[in-house]
């Protein structure tokens, strides 16, 4: 853990540094291929129990770690923001990145093996999350 929290530190701070604050958006990127974009200015990174914990005046996440793949920092928004894919619960339909219906499934998972891989639009209830699914 305590290997890891440096590592987080690292990449954060001394890479980044100073440039970090040309960009606007931290891209964090989970292993299920969904993407949370959060506006950088004035944003606050917590580590409390396995969770990052972003606070800002526009944003207030919790991000696992243990479904953290990566983070960068972005001159745009992804366009779509929301929380990792598999805290969508219930029905969702699936779009593809042109807008086109791919289908409706009880769940995530249903979706995974039902659809061919690429990059999808997953909506449930009020929620929008890009996800890239890959059959390796």
């Amino acid at each position: 853990m305590k290997k890891f929290l440096t590592v987080l530190a690292v990449t954060l701070l001394l890479p980044s540094g100073m440039a970090a604050a040309a960009y606007q958006w931290l891209i964090f990127s989970f292993s299920d291929g969904s993407q949370l974009s959060v506006a950088a200015e004035n944003l606050e990174i917590h580590y409390n129990q396995e969770n990052l914990i972003l606070t800002s005046n526009q944003v207030n996440e919790t991000v696992p770690t243990a479904t953290l793949a990566s983070m960068r920092f972005s001159d745009t928004c992804s366009g779509i923001d929301g929380l990792p894919a598999e805290s969508l619960s219930g029905p969702v339909t699936l779009y593809t990145l042109g807008g086109v219906e791919a289908g409706k499934f009880r769940n995530l998972d249903e979706a995974r093996t039902s659809l061919p891989a690429g990059t999808y639009v997953i909506k449930s209830g009020a929620k929008s999350v890009k996800v890239i699914f890959s059959h390796s």
